[in-house]
């Protein structure tokens, strides 16, 4: 089951339920970590289209670990289809560069902070 504008779709109507939510203007649109596992020749085709369907008709926000430089990457070290995409992506955008760690490695280093914490007052004790 996903999550599609707050409906819960089943998996045979996921395709319609993606192509409603591309057909609604003023629906954002959030696809999570891309690149953080290289897509399949057909996933990227995928996306690809996503993205063009989307273009000037509707907002996205698309959540990365990588540079602009390493998009060939994602796309199976194909530069023209990560150039068509970024193409899309950065016409009138607002890029945000956040430099530093992860929420999740802050968290993880205070919780070993912690328990060196409570390990040294427990051998001292």
């Amino acid at each position: 089951m996903l999550s599609a504008g707050g409906i819960i779709v089943p998996p045979d109507g996921y395709f319609t339920a993606v192509k409603s939510i591309l057909d609604e203007e003023g629906i954002l649109l959030i696809v999570d970590e891309v690149g953080y596992l290289p897509l399949a020749q057909e996933a990227a085709a995928a996306l690809f289209q996503v993205i063009s369907q989307r273009y000037l008709k509707g907002s996205v926000c698309l959540t990365t670990n990588l540079g602009v430089g390493s998009w060939g990457k994602i796309f199976n070290d194909d530069p023209t289809v990560a150039a068509a995409m970024l193409d899309r992506l950065l016409h009138r955008s607002v890029v945000f560069n956040i430099n530093g760690e992860s929420y999740r490695m802050r968290a993880h280093r205070a919780r070993v902070e912690n328990l060196r914490k409570g390990v040294n007052a427990a051998t001292k004790a």
